[in-house]
């Protein structure tokens, strides 16, 4: 809860930031290629975590960031979190889809 305390603005969390972003600019640049050295599923699983992990990466920088209204902070840091689920069950969907219903599951009122 103190931003202070939090690594998210670290020079190792902002280094693996831009590695990060730079992992997904690749990716996508490379695409036609990945697909056809395996396929399209393992290409979407790989985008999927690179996303995932620049979300993280950028939900934890959030909560870093000192503010003359902590509140807000918080809100942001929960805006991020929700978004990160809504992507994170999309993605899962779109891999169930065509093997049944799915089951998700959070605390709260998240879904």
């Amino acid at each position: 809860m103190d931003p202070i305390k939090s690594i998210g603005l670290s020079p190792a969390a902002n280094a693996l930031r831009i590695e990060t972003e730079d992992l997904v600019s690749e990716l996508r640049l490379s695409r036609p290629e990945l697909v056809a050295k395996s396929n399209e599923s393992l290409y979407l699983e790989a985008a999927h975590h690179t996303t995932a992990s620049r979300q993280l990466l950028n939900y934890h920088a959030a909560l870093a960031r000192t503010s003359s209204k902590p509140r807000d902070r918080l809100i942001e840091g929960l805006g991020l979190r929700d978004v990160m689920t809504a992507g994170n069950l999309e993605y899962i969907v779109s891999r169930e889809r065509c093997r049944g219903s799915v089951l998700a599951f959070a605390h709260n009122n998240h879904l």
